[in-house]
């Protein structure tokens, strides 16, 4: 702080004024003329400057971003009556001066007006500098989470991501954004790309910190509904071309927040009975559900004919009629028949379970063609209280939970053998869970001017499940089936009592379609993050 000479003004009184919460803080200027405030959340700010024998100075529309070290540079009061005042507002992007991180930042205002297609935070990463171009998402969170841009030609696992604070990647190290956040629950994005300070170290690539939004003085919400549906869409080359209909596409997604001030009960008496502007909450919820089609696959079936051991009718990879040998005499069997006491019950059994083929050519009369919408529900809560006991102490706590169930043939974990001879009908769902209880906390406490504790802890729980879709895993078994070949180890097949893989065709016509299973079935994978600092 200076006056119109240039020279300093201590003891001026500056107080800074949260524009969301009107919460304040206080502090006057050292013998030089200088001001800090630490730890301040980030936010939009109004910054009083009021000293006896000059007028008072407002700075307004003081953006501060998360892991920002914001220098206003030189503040001159103009000599007068404090009942004069000079407002000065503060407009466009502030040059920063006091680090030298290379850093990017994504406003509020951009996170709420710019239209994505799959309403994720990272299809937005990509309009900062220094990116890679990665392709949009079809919907938030996919199955189990985004993929992250990488920055200035860093590796792509080197990208650390975070929610206020607490490590928000995927627990296996991969480049995933898991812990979802709605578009609607997210205040501003900050990205440290590269030459920051020590404090961020974990990984050597970008450092993205995404900041969730709190409660204000006024009542605020939103609701809102987005929709895509396959009546709105033309049918692909590829469906048209195999006489397929449109398959199903639906993009339902609602979701609504609402926040404000939580007046909390005073005790005693002779004052008012609540307690305004010290607590504020937000809550938000979505339901986002998506139905996302795949490419249709063309697979071979065994024929109605083949299922009996005849194979007059059959043609093999290169179009022609296969020759069926007797192994015990090494002649073709009669008319290209296997008499029936010859066939395997248990070999015909397995059999049984492909469909029949529903689309036969002559090269390939077993050709079977599948097309199926993987079906995703999902759903997202996030809640958050902000405390302001004194003005010394703030205090926030937040929980966030993520839901995302993937059932279809082209799930995560799925084989996906060459073709689609792995993805021609048997379903099952990959159950995702990002469970944020009991959530995170972060209290900064200011001692004074010049000391500022900050205290932060949280944790989330990442779980991943396998199950088979009702009536896949019973239709597989060897009771349903009728199986009874022998096993080598019986007892590791107690669980579900399934049939045997049947893969590694060979000389048949077309893609050869496989019967597989998950061993995976029925288990859950956990990871945990923990973090917390003082």
């Amino acid at each position: 702080m200076t006056d119109q000479t240039g020279a300093a003004v201590p003891a001026a009184d500056i107080t800074l004024t949260n524009d969301q919460t009107n919460d304040q803080r206080n502090q006057p200027t050292n013998e030089a003329g200088r001001f800090s405030f630490a730890s301040v959340k980030p936010g939009v700010y109004t910054i009083k400057i009021e000293h006896q024998g000059f007028e008072k100075l407002l700075r307004t529309k003081v953006v501060l971003s998360a892991n920002e070290a914001l220098a206003l540079g030189d503040l001159a009061l103009k000599t007068g009556q404090l009942t004069e005042t000079v407002t000065i507002s503060s407009e466009g992007q502030v040059v920063e001066k006091e680090t030298s991180d290379l850093t990017a930042r994504l406003t509020s205002d951009q996170i709420n007006l710019i239209s994505t297609k799959g309403r994720d935070v990272t299809s937005l990463l990509r309009l900062l500098p220094g990116t890679s171009n990665i392709p949009d998402i079809e919907a938030v969170g996919n199955g189990f989470g985004t993929t992250l841009p990488t920055f200035s030609g860093q590796r792509s696992r080197s990208t650390v991501a975070t929610v206020d604070g607490l490590n928000a990647s995927e627990p296996s190290g991969s480049n995933l954004l898991s812990m979802t956040t709605s578009l609607d629950a997210i205040s501003e994005v900050k990205v440290l790309r590269d030459n920051y300070a020590a404090e961020y170290g974990n990984n050597g690539g970008a450092m993205i910190n995404i900041v969730t939004k709190g409660g204000g003085s006024d009542y605020r919400g939103t609701a809102y509904y987005f929709i895509r549906n396959e009546a709105l869409n033309a049918n692909n080359f590829f469906s048209n071309k195999a006489g397929l209909p449109r398959p199903l596409y639906r993009f339902n997604y609602w979701g609504f927040n609402f926040g404000g001030p939580m007046p909390l009960p005073r005790f005693g008496e002779g004052k008012s009975a609540l307690i305004k502007h010290k607590a504020f909450f937000f809550f938000n919820m979505e339901k986002p559900h998506t139905i996302t089609p795949t490419d249709p696959v063309f697979v071979t079936v065994p024929t109605a004919l083949e299922r009996i051991g005849n194979f007059s009718q059959s043609r093999n990879s290169t179009g022609v009629l296969p020759v069926v040998l007797d192994p015990l005499t090494g002649l073709q069997f009669p008319g290209n028949i296997i008499p029936d006491a010859r066939i395997n019950r248990s070999a015909q059994n397995l059999l049984k379970y492909y469909p029949l083929p529903n689309s036969p050519i002559a090269s390939n009369p077993g050709r079977y063609t599948f097309q199926r919408s993987v079906d995703v529900p999902k759903h997202s809560y996030l809640i958050r209280f902000d405390f302001t006991p004194t003005s010394k102490d703030d205090i926030y706590y937040k929980a966030q939970w993520w839901t995302s169930d993937n059932e279809g043939t082209a799930t995560s974990g799925w084989p996906n053998g060459t073709n689609g001879v792995d993805r021609w009908g048997i379903r099952s769902h990959y159950l995702y869970k990002d469970n944020g209880w009991p959530g995170s906390v972060n209290w900064v406490h200011v001692f004074n001017s010049s000391v500022v504790n900050e205290f932060n802890i949280g944790s989330r729980k990442d779980t991943e499940g396998f199950i088979p879709t009702t009536g896949f895993a019973e239709g597989l078994s060897r009771s349903a089936l009728n199986y009874t070949a022998p096993q080598l180890f019986p007892e590791n097949n107690t669980k579900l009592n399934l049939v045997p893989l049947a893969n590694g065709w060979s000389s048949v016509a077309g893609n050869p379609a496989n019967i597989s299973w998950l061993n995976r079935w029925g288990e859950v994978g956990a990871g945990l993050y923990q973090t917390g600092y003082l």
